[in-house]
């Protein structure tokens, strides 16, 4: 079994804490980064050296996104070129729990923990409407269909749990 709380699956499109409503220093801020990760998150400095960069994927730029990005285009088989071991690998397992925090605006759109992602415009695609899931890019289409693929929520923000939850959500539903 793997299990992901509130895992990048498919990437995330803005600046953490810049998807709410902001206003003042806040707004110019968020919209200041905003700007900075388009014009630089594919730049080879910062693919390089910043690490969050490798999960930056802009909707309004999927070419510079697979051409640029060395991290999440080739785990998520989204190049020409399919791994099919990546597939086989993810089908193998018994299951795939995936929890998305229900108020999270650190992953943008959240519901990129359950492989979702917008579509270009504001439009959240589900996974189930996606080539990675229609062509089996990954393996999840067999997995779902042998029933090991879940799909959890989390309450709150991004990684905001208690030990109490992870025990009773987590640890004992799913490893005990």
């Amino acid at each position: 079994s793997l299990i992901t709380l509130g895992g990048q699956h498919q990437g995330v499109a803005n600046t953490p804490g810049c998807s709410v409503d902001l206003t003042g220093a806040a707004a110019k801020a968020c919209t200041a980064m905003q700007l900075l990760l388009a014009r630089g998150a594919y730049a080879p400095w910062v693919r390089e050296n910043i690490v969050q960069a490798q999960y930056f994927k802009d909707p309004l730029q999927l070419g510079a996104y697979l051409r640029y990005n060395i991290f999440l285009p080739d785990i998520n088989n989204e190049r020409d070129v399919k791994n099919s071991k990546y597939a086989d690998n993810l089908a193998a397992l018994q299951r795939l729990v995936l929890f998305r925090f229900d108020h999270d605006t650190t992953v943008v759109p959240r519901d990129s923990a359950w492989f979702s992602f917008w579509d270009g415009a504001e439009t959240v695609v589900p996974l189930r409407e996606q080539p990675l899931y229609t062509e089996d890019w990954l393996g999840l289409q067999r997995l779902d269909k042998a029933g090991g693929l879940i799909f959890e929520s989390a309450p709150g923000e991004h990684m905001q749990f208690t030990l109490k939850w992870f025990e009773e959500r987590v640890i004992d539903t799913y490893l005990a």
